[in-house]
């Protein structure tokens, strides 16, 4: 099975209420729902996580961190 890594930066896409990985090439990830995992950039090192909703969107184990606007990727 071939796996492909998607990178970019994390996007709150208000049409689908949802974040999405918005990539280089103007395209982007499609919907990422709550539970997805993923890796963001934090202060300069890949860390583990996943997206998750409860009253607003978080990173898990990141709380204090914004997702909008993170370097991400994920395996698709």
């Amino acid at each position: 099975m071939f796996s492909n890594i998607l990178e970019g930066t994390l996007s709150f896409d208000m049409n689908g209420m949802c974040f999405e990985i918005l990539l280089e090439d103007g395209d982007t990830s499609g919907s990422i729902m709550s539970g997805t995992s993923l890796e963001v950039l934090i202060d300069g090192v890949w860390k583990t996580t996943r997206i998750k909703f409860e009253d607003d969107w978080y990173l898990e184990g990141f709380e204090d961190v914004e997702p909008q606007g993170l370097t991400a990727r994920m395996e698709v």
